[in-house]
């Protein structure tokens, strides 16, 4: 038997571990908040930027689509257009593809959508 309740389970990637480096006093947090969007890539651009478009947004990155490197280049630049750390954005599908699915942890949907609206408009 255990002293006290059972530490509330998630899955791994949305767990947050608070304690010390012995594992005593460890805190399960509950399930961090997830949004899901999806975006444009277009690779191979003059500058790494994210604008809205009327599709939707539009990450452009200087780096070719070559063994993940555009991939990279887009969550970084999504994690500085949206004021995010990188860890917290997840390609969840199109990983070889131009149309993306992001899942970003730890953010309201409704706060994400302000940040969206706040990008700038492609000309």
């Amino acid at each position: 038997m255990t002293d006290g309740p059972a530490p509330l389970m998630s899955p791994l990637r949305n767990m947050l571990t608070v304690g010390s480096r012995q594992g005593k006093d460890t805190v399960y947090l509950a399930s961090m908040p997830e949004s899901s969007f999806y975006i444009q890539v277009k690779p191979k651009s003059s500058r790494n930027e994210v604008v809205r478009t009327a599709d939707g947004p539009l990450v452009r990155v200087t780096a070719p689509p070559v063994e993940g490197a555009a991939n990279t280049a887009v969550i970084k630049t999504l994690a500085a257009a949206l004021g995010i750390p990188k860890s917290r954005i997840t390609i969840t599908a199109g990983a070889t593809g131009r149309l993306k699915r992001v899942s970003i942890a730890g953010l309201e949907p409704t706060v994400l959508e302000a940040r969206l609206a706040q990008l700038p408009q492609s000309p």
